[in-house]
């Protein structure tokens, strides 16, 4: 968790300075009031999209948990709808473009399959990353000899071992 954080704000850094080069450029080309214009006019853009695209991640999440479903790969694919709408709000030129490339439904979900192909990557978001279990004995019957599936009526103990 800490190797994302500070990923996230070198990539911050890196994308205000590379805001601000792309802002002198177009205010030395048309001017300056055409990019800052522009640059508001795209923020109320994105704060729009992430007001729509936060509360429809949330009623996905909330369906699939609902459904006892994990919510895997539409969870993703919200997530980053809303990096997208973020990406639009901030003031910025740079941002808008990857905002809206990382908005599009294409690169949605292709961002979710990738973080999908990961092995256990949607786990460690949405679970336990160790979990211990073994089966118990059987209601009113002797333990279930080296069968590792549970039969119906036996019970099923465990505990999670690290979030």
């Amino acid at each position: 968790m800490r190797r994302l954080v500070s990923a996230v704000a070198v990539a911050g850094l890196v994308l205000a300075v590379a805001e601000f080069a792309v802002f002198v450029a177009a205010a030395h080309r048309f001017g300056f009031w055409p990019p800052v214009a522009v640059s508001l006019l795209t923020s109320w853009c994105g704060l729009w999209l992430a007001r729509r695209e936060g509360a429809r991640a949330w009623r996905r999440l909330r369906a699939e948990l609902a459904a006892g479903r994990p919510p895997g790969l539409p969870a993703v694919a919200g997530a980053a709808a809303l990096a997208g709408a973020v990406l639009i709000a901030l003031p910025g030129l740079l941002g808008d473009v990857l905002g809206l490339v990382l908005w599009s439904p294409p690169v949605r979900r292709l961002v979710a399959a990738v973080v999908a192909a990961r092995p256990g990557a949607l786990v460690g978001w949405f679970g336990a990353r160790r979990v211990r279990s073994r089966v118990g004995r059987e209601r009113g019957g002797p333990p279930p000899g080296g069968d590792a599936r549970p039969r119906p009526g036996a019970v099923v103990e465990g505990e999670i071992l690290d979030r």
